[in-house]
């Protein structure tokens, strides 16, 4: 079984294993296009991080990731992926919402993947595209993911 050897840590069969309380439920993540840099763990709304990918990657399940208004271009990236289960993005104004987009390259770019994880939720973001395509990947792999194209 597991033990308690010091704070923040736990030890099973004599091997360390880090817990970390960034990634529990309930914390809040914040991305800002104005003041935002891509360093720590973007939990400290007054440091937000600069893009929502960063975010996602120090978000843990179920936490929520609080998006300002603003431009997020994809261009010269990989599609926002999502992989934990009950993530939340959300744009911070719903009168001012966040645009996801691709400034260049061709039609139907991928924007967003939800890989695997159930319960995500969207709300208040507004992707730049022409077509949505959406389709959600199983752990069977019997389907491709879920995607929203540009």
């Amino acid at each position: 079984g597991a033990t308690g050897s010091e704070a923040g840590s736990v030890e099973s069969h004599g091997e360390a294993l880090e817990a970390y309380a960034d990634t529990v439920a309930g914390v809040d993540r914040w991305v800002a296009t104005s003041g935002g840099i891509d360093t720590g763990d973007c939990s400290i709304q007054s440091s937000p991080c600069q893009t929502i990918a960063y975010a996602i990657s120090q978000a843990g399940p179920g936490n929520t990731i609080h998006i300002a208004g603003g431009n997020y271009d994809l261009t010269n990236g990989a599609p926002l992926t999502v992989t934990k289960d009950g993530l939340r993005l959300v744009g911070e104004d719903p009168a001012n919402k966040p645009v996801i987009e691709r400034t260049a390259g061709s039609t139907n770019q991928t924007l967003l993947v939800i890989n695997g994880a159930k319960n995500v939720t969207v709300q208040y973001l507004h992707f730049a595209m022409d077509q949505t395509f959406m389709r959600r990947r199983q752990a069977s792999r019997t389907r491709p993911p879920r995607q929203i194209k540009a």
